[in-house]
């Protein structure tokens, strides 16, 4: 029945989104109005409860039909400066247990206004990713295994309301942000509580290198702590290197760090190999650590249309006591 119910959202955004981007008038494609649609619907085995990503409710090993995301998109940026973006997920209000918990049943994700003065000065507010770590910033149809890392989904991809300047000149990047510091749908009502900066450099096209610091003024409120990372990629020939490493400085103390080798052997395909590790407590001394081997096969016949798979096995507890596990997903990438 469940599968049944995901195979039927999935067909309603697919044909929605064709209708939509059918001959339509000028002004809706040129303002934003025409949405840009992504689904990834996997399926999903694991050896123990929990076992991936926090997902919960289990007692035993088990296999699932989930429909991962379903983001719906609208906004662009025009030639006059103005921009706009909004961008909701209507799998997250389908107990959607792959979700990170803080996004869970929070079906809107982005709205924000902007304005682009120049290349170098841009002005936007509203709710949106915050400036952390790389692998967070990622759009999933981008990533090279199926889901982000630990360090990704815990110190980074997360939401919040506020004002953010950000903008480029020659090799370099910014993006430096004020917010509520309570995440997702919540209300200013007095001073901002958390602040964050994100520097990129690239010294050519093929290297990209990034730094960020997250500072929150209030530390018992919810939401993101004080918090800091640093990140690398590196293309050569074939080959893409990835490495990333974060820290939450609070009184849990979470870090954790991956390392990431891409191999594009052809156009259709690339390999991927990760080495995960995560703390997450300090107090429980939680930790886990992971090796994930994945494979992206693009199909000539449909464009955007992307199958991708992997297998994660690896540890997870306390340093008194650990469980061994295991998880394969395979499923298809959309993007229209």
């Amino acid at each position: 029945m469940r599968a049944k119910k995901l195979l039927t959202i999935a067909s309603i955004l697919f044909t929605y989104s064709n209708v939509s981007h059918s001959e339509v008038p000028v002004f809706l494609k040129k303002y934003g109005f025409i949405p840009t649609t992504f689904i990834q619907l996997w399926g999903v085995h694991e050896n123990a409860p929990g076992a991936y990503q926090g997902s919960s409710g289990r007692t035993s090993q088990h296999t699932d039909l989930v429909l991962r995301r379903s983001e719906i998109a609208f906004g662009k940026a025009q030639e006059s400066g103005f921009e706009w973006g909004f961008m909701m997920d209507p799998s997250r209000g389908i107990n959607n247990t792959l979700a990170p918990v803080n996004q869970q049943k929070k079906i809107i994700q982005d709205v924000f206004v902007g304005y682009a003065f120049n290349k170098a000065f841009k002005l936007r507010a509203g709710q949106g990713l915050l400036p952390t770590n790389l692998e967070g910033l990622t759009a999933p149809g981008e990533l090279l295994l199926p889901e982000r890392s630990w360090q990704g989904q815990r110190l980074g991809n997360q939401r919040d309301v506020g004002v953010m300047i950000l903008g480029a000149h020659n090799k370099i990047s910014y993006e430096l942000g004020a917010y509520t510091g309570n995440g997702q749908y919540s209300h200013v009502k007095k001073d901002p509580k958390l602040f964050i900066g994100r520097l990129n450099f690239f010294s050519s096209k093929d290297l990209h290198l990034g730094v960020w610091v997250a500072k929150k003024t209030e530390t018992n409120a919810a939401g993101t702590q004080d918090s800091s990372g640093a990140d690398v990629l590196y293309k050569f020939g074939l080959f893409q290197l990835r490495t990333e490493a974060s820290v939450e400085t609070s009184h849990q103390l979470r870090k954790g760090y991956f390392t990431q080798l891409g191999y594009t052997p052809s156009d259709r395909h690339i390999l991927a190999l990760r080495y995960d590790y995560f703390e997450g407590n300090r107090e429980s001394k939680d930790v886990g650590n992971a090796i994930e081997i994945g494979h992206n096969m693009y199909f000539e016949s449909i464009k955007n249309l992307k199958w991708q798979s992997s297998y994660r096995t690896g540890n997870e507890g306390t340093v008194d006591g650990k469980r061994k596990f295991h998880v394969i997903i395979s499923g298809l990438n959309y993007q229209f």
